[in-house]
C-alpha cells in the first residue's frame, strides 16, 4: 500500500541513499525514526519499484524524479533500463543527484582484505581474491585514492623495437594476417611468471596491436604470439615496430605499481610512503558495462551523476582493431534508446569508451558531461545500415538505406580528456557511418590519436554519414605522446553531404611518423563545408586532403604549422576543393609539397610566411598559378594579427584581410559553455543554451555530362544535366549560378541561373548546353551557390590527349638491359611536380610484356621495399574490364607493380595473392643505373603480371611517381594521368597499343 495519493500529484519524487532499503517506498530522503520507511538503497531497486507501480496508467503519465544522495553506489550487475522504464516528452523520468551531492555509480569493488608484507625490500600489500582465482573476475586497471595506478611494464619508459619477424614475408596491409612471431633483442622478453597474462602492446601506423604470448624461445630471441598480428610489425618509418611489455611480475618493483596474479587469485600493490591501509581506498573495476538503455526506452534523464570503474579487455585471440579502436565497448550504452538525456554527468576510471550509442538509438543528448581517464575514447556513435557481423570497413557490407532513423546524437558542451590509456588509437568523439549528429562546443584534449573522427566509408561509396554538424569545438594536444600516425584534430572519411565543420579551434597536434594534421579529409571526403575554423601549431599541415571532391574551404585561419602548411594526397579527374577567403600563415614559404592547380579553385586568399619568404606551391609561385587561372584576388602580405606567435589571432583594425572579404569570428567561443558553473538541471540549461533545430534541409547538387568529350566536340556543344536533390528533413529553397570554362574553350551556358524549391525527398533536373569553341581542349560546367545550402561542384570533360597514352608495338623485345635503345624514338611523357621534373617516361608494348624506360629524377632515395607505396619509386597499375554482369559500382580488377630503385639495383615487387601485402616479382626483366641527376630504370613486365593472358589492345592504366623532396622528407605522389577509377582513390588513364 503506497503511503501517498499519487494520483493528485503532477510530479512524483523519490530518493535513493546508501542508508536506504529497497523494500521501502522511496518517498523519504532519510529513514523515518522507527526504521520502517525511507529511501531506496539501489538504483536497480528504484527501477524495479517504479516499473511495478507504473503499471497503473494514471501513474505512468506522471513526471518522476529520483533523487540520489551522496556516496558510492556500487552495482552488483549492469544497470539496465528498458521500454517500461522510460517517460514521455511531457513527463520524463529523471535520475538526478541531490543538491550539493556528487554520487558515484560504481562498477567496482573496494578491496579491503589486505595483508602487509615485503617485496623487493619494499612494503607490499596483498589481497586474496577468490573470484579472480576461479576465473569469474578479471581487471586491467586499479584505482588508489581516486587515481589510476600502473601495471609493471618493460621498458619502464619508452619502447623496445622488434628486431625481425623470423624471416616471414612482409604481410603489408593484409590485416590480421601478419606475423605470428617476432624476434627481440636479448633480455627484452623472457619466460616470465604467468606468461599467459603478459601483454605485448605494439604500435604501427594508426593502430596498436595487443599480443598475448604463446611461447618464448630465449635462446633464439623469438616470441610466439597467441594469434597472428593485425599488422606487418613494420612501422611508418621503415623500422620494425615499437613495443612494450605489460603486466610482468619480474618488473614489479616501484611504488604505485600493482600486479594481479590471476592463477593464484592474489592482488599485489606497492604503496607509496605516505599511504597507509587505514587511509587508502583501493577500487578494482568488476563490471564490463555499467549502464545500458535497452529496447525502445525513451525520455529517461540522468543528471549530475558520475559513472565509474568499468573494466574490459579483448579476448585472447583478438589482437586489436584496425582503426579508432572501434570494437572497444562503452561503459554506458544506448541500445535503441531515443530522446534520452545525460546532463552534467561524469564517466571516469574506465577501460573502454565512455558512451556508446548504437544503431536503433536516435535523438539522444549528451550535454555538459565530463569523460576522463578512459582506457579507450570518449564517445562512440555507431553505424547505421550495415549488415550484421560487420568486420570494420564498409565495402560490400554496406546495406542501402532502410527504415531505421538516423542516430542523430547531440554531444554538446562536454569535456573529454585523458583518454587512450589502454587503447591509444581510440578517438575523443567517434562517429561511424551515421548522420544528423551534432558535436557542438566540446573540448577534447590529451588523446593519443585523433580528436573527432566522422565517417566510415572509403572513396565515394553510398553513405549514411549525412548532415553532421561539427561546430565550435576546442581540440588540442592530440597525440602529443607521439604514439601513432595518420591522425588529425578532425578526421573525416567518405562522402558527407550536408556536413559542416565550422568554428572549431584546433592546435598542438603531433604524430610519430606522419599525420599531425589539423583538419584531415581522408579517403573520398566530399560535399562538406569547412569554414570559420582556426588551426594553428600543428606538427604537419594545418589542412591535408588525402583525396575527395566538392569540398568548400573558406573563411579559415591556417597558421603556424611546422611543415607543409597545406597538402593534397592524390589527384583525380575532378576538382577536389574550392579554397577562398582563407588566411594562410605558414612558418616558411613552402605552403605545400604538392599542389596541382587543376585539383583546386583557389581565389581571394591571403598568404604570408612568417620567415618573410615568398610562398610557393610545389615549385610554383603566385605568377605560375595565375598563368593556370588560379589565385584570382589572392594577396601576399602580413594579415596583421595582434600576436600570431602568442596565438592571439585577433585582426588589427588595419588588417588587409578585409580586401579578400575575410569576416572575423569569435574564435574564443569555441569549447564548452558556460565558462562558470552549470545550470542546476537540464531544463535550466536548455533555457540558457537552446539546441539548434533538428529539422534541416540538406541539398546535394550533381552535374552529369550527357555527351562524351568527343561527342561534344563533334556537335560543337556539350550537354550537362544538373540534378538538385533535397535529402534533408525540411523544405529547401535557393539558387545556383552556372559557369562554364575556361573562356578560351567555351561560350556561356544556355542557362546561367537556376532556382529551386524542394520538399524533403524531392529532386529537380535541368539540362544545360555549353557551346564549344573551335580547338577546345578541356572544359567544364560548375555551380556557384547563391545560398548556404550547397557547395560548389564541377563536371569536367578532358582533352583526350591528356588521358590517353599511345604505346607503340615493338615486337621481339624481352631484355630490359637493351630496352633503352629500342625505345630511343618513342615519345616520352614528362611527369612534373610543379615546375620540377619528377620523371621522363616512355611506354611501349611487345609480346613479352609492358615495356617501360624512365629517367627517374631523384638524387637521394628512400626506398621502402616492405611498404613500397610509402617510399621512392614508380608504381604501375593496370585495370582489367569489369566481369560481365558485375553490379554497378563494382571496382574493376587491378594489378599493381612497384619499381623501387636502390644503390644495389632495382627491386621489383607486386601485391601478393591476398591483394594487400607485397612479394618479389621474379618474372620481370629489369635494369637500373645511376646517372647524374637521377636514375635510368628499364623494365619488361609480363602481361600475366597485370592479369592479361596476352597484350590487350587497350586497358586502363596508371603510373605514379613517388618522390622524396629531401633526405628523410615527406613522400609525394605524382601521376601521369588524372582520371578517377570507379570512385576509388586510384588514378587512371587509358593506354592504347598501336601497330600491333
Amino acid at each position: 500500500m503506497l503511503p501517498f495519493n499519487f494520483h493528485n500529484m503532477l510530479t512524483l519524487t523519490f530518493h535513493i541513499s546508501p542508508s536506504g532499503n529497497d523494500a521501502w517506498s522511496g518517498r523519504y530522503e532519510t529513514p523515518n525514526p522507527d526504521g520502517t520507511d525511507g529511501p531506496w538503497a539501489t538504483l536497480a531497486g528504484a527501477r524495479d519499484a517504479l516499473r511495478a507501480q507504473r503499471t497503473d496508467p494514471e501513474l505512468a503519465c506522471k513526471s518522476i524524479t529520483v533523487v540520489i544522495q551522496k556516496g558510492r553506489h556500487e552495482l552488483s550487475e549492469t544497470l539496465v533500463f528498458e521500454t517500461a522504464d522510460g517517460g514521455s516528452a511531457d513527463a520524463p523520468v529523471r535520475y538526478i543527484a541531490a543538491e550539493g551531492a556528487a554520487p558515484v555509480i560504481s562498477g567496482g569493488r573496494r578491496i579491503t582484505q589486505w595483508s602487509e608484507t615485503e617485496h623487493c625490500g619494499k612494503r607490499c600489500w596483498v589481497a586474496d581474491l577468490p573470484d579472480v582465482a576461479s576465473g569469474e573476475w578479471k581487471f586491467n586497471r586499479l584505482f588508489v585514492n581516486h587515481s589510476p595506478r600502473p601495471r609493471p611494464r618493460l621498458p619502464l619508459q619508452g619502447f623496445y623495437h622488434f628486431t625481425g619477424v623470423d624471416g616471414l614475408p612482409d604481410s603489408g596491409f593484409s590485416w590480421h594476417q601478419g606475423p605470428d612471431r617476432a624476434n627481440f633483442a636479448p633480455g627484452e622478453i623472457a619466460n616470465w611468471r604467468n606468461l599467459q597474462d603478459v601483454e605485448i602492446k605494439c604500435y604501427q601506423l594508426w593502430f596498436e596491436i595487443h599480443h598475448r604470448i604463446e611461447a618464448v624461445d630465449e635462446e633464439k630471441h623469438l616470441v610466439h604470439f597467441a594469434a597472428p598480428s593485425m599488422g606487418s610489425l613494420r612501422d611508418e618509418r621503415g623500422e620494425f615496430a615499437r613495443y612494450m611489455v605489460e603486466n610482468v611480475f619480474e618488473a614489479f618493483e616501484d611504488p604505485g605499481q600493482w600486479y594481479l596474479d590471476r592463477r593464484e587469485g592474489k592482488l599485489y600493490y606497492l604503496p607509496f610512503d605516505h599511504e597507509t591501509l587505514a587511509t587508502t581506498e583501493i577500487i578494482a573495476p568488476r563490471l564490463e558495462e555499467l549502464l545500458r538503455l535497452k529496447g525502445q526506452v525513451g525520455h529517461l534523464h540522468f543528471e549530475n551523476l558520475t559513472f565509474a570503474h568499468q573494466t574490459w579487455e579483448p579476448p585472447r585471440e583478438c589482437v586489436g582493431y584496425i582503426q579508432a579502436a572501434f570494437g572497444v565497448p562503452g561503459a554506458v550504452v544506448l541500445d535503441g534508446a531515443h530522446e534520452c538525456v545525460f546532463y552534467g554527468c561524469g564517466i571516469r576510471h574506465i577501460s573502454g569508451y565512455g558512451f556508446e550509442v548504437l544503431a536503433g538509438s536516435h535523438d539522444n543528448t549528451l550535454a555538459a558531461c565530463v569523460i576522463a581517464d578512459a582506457g579507450a575514447g570518449g564517445i562512440k556513435v555507431g553505424h547505421e545500415g550495415l549488415k550484421p557481423h560487420h568486420p570494420g570497413t564498409v565495402g560490400e557490407n554496406f546495406q542501402p538505406p532502410h527504415p531505421i532513423p538516423p542516430i542523430a546524437t547531440t554531444v554538446v558542451d562536454c569535456h573529454i580528456r585523458d583518454c587512450g590509456h589502454l587503447f591509444p588509437s581510440a578517438i575523443g568523439i567517434w562517429v561511424g557511418n551515421s548522420g544528423w549528429n551534432r558535436l557542438l562546443h566540446n573540448e577534447i584534449s590529451d588523446c593519443n590519436y585523433t580528436g573527432i573522427s566522422c565517417g566510415w566509408t572509403w572513396g565515394y561509396a553510398p553513405t549514411r554519414t549525412v548532415a553532421n554538424q561539427i561546430e565550435n569545438n576546442w581540440i588540442h594536444h592530440i597525440n602529443h605522446r607521439e604514439l601513432l600516425s595518420d591522425n588529425g584534430g578532425i578526421y573525416t572519411l567518405g562522402r558527407q553531404p550536408g556536413t559542416v565543420l565550422r568554428g572549431n579551434v584546433i592546435h598542438d597536434i603531433a604524430c610519430y611518423g606522419y599525420g599531425a594534421w589539423g583538419i584531415y579529409p581522408d579517403e573520398g571526403s566530399s560535399e562538406m563545408r569547412i569554414e570559420h575554423n582556426l588551426v594553428c601549431g600543428t606538427r604537419k599541415a594545418a589542412l591535408f586532403i588525402h583525396y575527395g571532391r566538392d569540398l568548400l574551404i573558406e573563411q579559415n585561419v591556417f597558421a603556424l604549422s611546422d611543415a607543409d602548411h597545406f597538402g593534397l594526397g592524390k589527384r583525380e579527374l575532378h576538382r577536389s576543393a574550392v579554397l577562398r577567403q582563407n588566411i594562410f600563415l605558414p612558418r616558411n614559404g613552402q605552403l605545400t609539397g604538392q599542389w596541382d592547380p587543376a585539383s583546386f579553385t583557389a581565389e581571394k586568399n591571403l598568404l604570408h610566411a612568417l620567415d618573410g619568404s615568398k610562398p610557393t606551391f610545389a615549385g610554383l609561385d603566385s605568377a605560375d598559378l595565375a598563368e593556370q587561372g588560379q589565385g584570382k584576388g589572392t594577396i601576399l602580405t602580413d594579415p596583421l594579427f595582434v600576436d600570431a606567435e602568442g596565438r592571439d589571432f585577433t585582426l588589427r583594425a588595419d588588417s588587409p584581410a578585409k580586401a579578400i572579404g575575410f569576416k572575423p569570428w569569435k574564435w574564443e567561443n569555441a569549447g564548452p559553455r558556460p565558462k562558470g558553473s552549470l545550470p542546476r538541471d537540464f531544463a535550466a540549461y536548455l533555457k540558457r543554451h537552446p539546441l539548434p533545430a533538428k529539422e534541416l534541409p540538406v541539398v546535394t547538387v550533381r552535374i552529369e555530362p550527357r555527351r562524351s568529350s568527343q561527342e561534344a566536340r563533334t556537335a560543337k556543344a556539350a550537354e550537362f544535366e544538373v540534378i538538385i536533390a533535397n535529402i534533408g528533413t525540411a523544405p529547401a529553397s535557393g539558387g545556383l549560378r552556372l559557369i562554364a570554362g575556361p573562356r578560351k574553350s567555351v561560350h556561356s551556358p544556355t542557362l546561367r541561373r537556376l532556382s529551386y524549391s524542394l520538399a524533403p525527398g524531392e529532386e529537380t533536373r535541368e539540362t544545360v548546353t555549353v557551346p564549344i569553341r573551335p580547338r577546345a581542349g578541356t572544359f567544364w560546367l560548375e555551380t556557384e551557390p547563391a545560398d548556404k545550402l550547397t557547395v560548389p561542384t564541377r563536371a569536367t570533360l578532358f582533352d583526350p590527349s591528356m588521358t590517353e597514352w599511345f604505346a607503340p608495338w615493338i615486337p621481339g623485345v624481352r631484355d630490359a638491359a637493351t630496352l633503352r635503345a629500342g625505345l630511343a624514338h618513342v615519345p616520352g611523357r614528362k611527369v612534373l611536380q610543379g615546375k620540377r621534373l619528377a620523371a621522363d617516361v616512355c611506354i611501349a608494348a611487345s609480346e613479352a610484356g609492358l615495356l617501360m624506360h624512365a629517367h627517374y629524377v631523384q638524387e637521394e632515395l628512400r626506398p621502402m621495399p616492405n611498404a613500397p607505396w610509402t617510399g621512392t619509386g614508380i608504381e604501375l597499375i593496370a585495370y582489367k574490364p569489369h566481369p560481365e554482369g558485375a553490379p554497378v559500382g563494382t571496382p574493376a580488377p587491378m594489378r599493381q607493380v612497384f619499381l623501387i630503385p636502390g644503390k644495389s639495383g632495382i627491386d621489383v615487387r607486386k601485391f601478393n595473392a591476398s591483394g594487400v601485402g607485397t612479394e618479389p616479382l621474379t618474372a620481370a626483366s629489369v635494369h637500373c643505373e645511376r646517372i647524374d641527376g637521377g636514375w635510368l630504370i628499364s623494365a619488361v613486365i609480363p602481361w600475366t603480371e597485370f592479369g592479361f593472358a596476352e597484350c590487350p589492345d587497350a586497358f586502363r592504366f596508371d603510373l605514379i611517381v613517388d618522390v622524396t623532396e629531401s633526405p628523410g622528407g615527406p613522400i609525394r605522389q605524382i601521376s601521369a594521368f588524372d582520371l578517377p577509377f570507379d570512385g576509388w582513390s586510384r588514378l587512371a588513364g587509358t593506354l592504347i597499343v598501336k601497330g600491333k
